[in-house]
Order: structure tokens, then sequence, then C-alpha cells
């Protein structure tokens, strides 16, 4: 496997403009490496930025919102190429080209704000929505886990841990993953292995939420193992909603299998 990657590779499994990656890097929230007129990104580095093995300090505490999600990085890009787009057709072309889940959010503005036009205005909006969306998403979280209705499985990036983590009860945190990333060195977590003890399953078998990490490809959520046949569990009991942060790509030498969601009534919202 590579160690190197370029710009375009790196934006491509991010969902990301190249020209955003060069901003980045320019304002020194991105490490790499100039190679002749090109850059190169570390793998590690690119690992620590987008997620993989992130760490406080980078990406996730300067981007855009106060609590970005995963469609931050596409209003991110957006914002970065507004004054190239001449209509909203050119904005649902790129849409369609970084993240086809976002699709819906992009149909539900364009009846939200009929008059608007100017694809430039409507980019703003867009942004507008995708802050107060994940407000009010983090609300809803909290109040789920100060029920006891939901658990959460790490690891997951800081902007998100750490506006949960005090409102997460005893016994509802658990690590899936056998290298703890530095954020969540102290966290109060329970370490849940490839294969657990029932006792897991009767604890949280019947919860009818879950916060975890992964990737959505069409009707799949390819997640780590232990996660999946927590899933697969609750999807035989109770369970209603999944807040999915859908990460960039599989971190290596990490065991992920898939979640097949066809014919399953259950709602994935992201965060």
């Amino acid at each position: 496997m590579q160690d190197f990657l370029t710009i375009e590779e790196a934006a491509k499994r991010l969902e990301m403009h190249p020209a955003t990656l060069r901003r980045y890097i320019r304002e020194g929230k991105l490490k790499a490496k100039k190679l002749g007129k090109e850059y190169r990104i570390n793998r590690h580095d690119f690992d620590i930025f987008s997620g993989g093995n992130i760490s406080k300090g980078n990406l996730s505490d300067k981007l855009l919102f106060p609590h970005p999600g995963v469609y931050s990085l596409i209003i991110e890009t957006l914002l970065e190429l507004k004054d190239n787009f001449q209509s909203l057709d050119d904005i649902f072309s790129t849409i369609l080209e970084l993240n086809i889940d976002y699709i819906p959010n992009f149909q539900k503005a364009k009846k939200e704000y009929p008059t608007i036009s100017s694809p430039q205005e409507f980019i703003l909006k867009l942004a507008e929505r995708d802050a107060k969306r994940n407000i009010e998403l983090k609300k809803e979280i909290i109040e789920k886990l100060f029920k006891k209705e939901a658990a959460v499985f790490l690891p997951l990036p800081p902007h998100i841990y750490d506006a949960l983590y005090v409102s997460i009860p005893q016994g509802y945190l658990f690590n899936t993953e056998e290298k703890v990333p530095h954020h969540l060195e102290k966290a109060p977590f329970e370490n849940l292995p490839p294969h657990f003890v029932p006792e897991v399953l009767t604890r949280i078998g019947s919860l009818p939420y879950l916060i975890t990490d992964g990737q959505k490809i069409g009707n799949k959520l390819f997640v780590r193992s232990s996660v999946a046949t927590i899933i697969s569990y609750m999807l035989s009991q109770n369970l209603k909603k999944i807040y999915f942060h859908n990460i960039p790509h599989i971190p290596k030498k990490q065991h992920f299998v898939s979640v097949n969601l066809d014919n399953i009534a259950i709602q994935i919202d992201f965060i």
C-alpha cells in the first residue's frame, strides 16, 4: 500500500473538492509535502485528518460549523466553489458526485426556498439548514441518552463524542477498537471484543437507538464486526433509528462487515 496520497486521491476519499483540500494545506490544517509542483499527503497524516485516527486540534475542531456532521464537508466544498456555479442544476450535479445521500436535503431546500434562483444564495441557505440540523440532532441524541434509550459505540471523532459524553449513562458506552484514539483514552467505556458475552445484548439489545460510525453504501452499512452483531440483534427487537457517522474510508487493519438493510424499516440519521 502506498505511503502517500495525491491531492486528488485524498479529496475523493473525503468527498471534498481538491480546491478545499489545497486550502486546508495552505492554512496548516493538513500536513503535506510538496514534491515538485504537487503536494503529497502522508497516509498517517491523512488518517488523523479524516477521522480514521482522529485527535484534537485538527479538522473537526476547525470546520465551518460548531457541530459539523457528515454533510458539513459537502457544504464546505459548495461554499468553496460557490462563485463557479451558474445554476441550481450545477449544484445538484456537484452534490451527485460528492454524496448521493445528500440529494434529499437539496430537494427539500428547493421546496423551502422556491423563489431563490441564485446558486450563491441557495448555497448559503443550505449551509444555514445544515447548521440548524446539526444542533437539533445533537439535542435529540442527548435526550435519548438521558432517557437511557441509546447506546454509543466508539470510536467517534471529538466533535461528536465531546458533545455527548456528559449525557452518556454508565454502561451505555462501548469501545470497539483495540487501539483507542488519543481523545478517547480517558473515556469511561466498556471494551467490546469481536466475540462478546451475551450479557451485553441482554442489557442493550432492546434499546430503540444506537450511535456508531462506519460507511453507508447503498442499503448496506459497513461497521465493525461486533457492532454488526449488535445491530442485527437489535433489528430483531426494537431498533428504530441509527445515528450514523459516515467515515470517508475504512481504516486499514480493522475488520468491517456489512449489514444489509434491504426491506428493513430503519431510519438512518447522519451525524
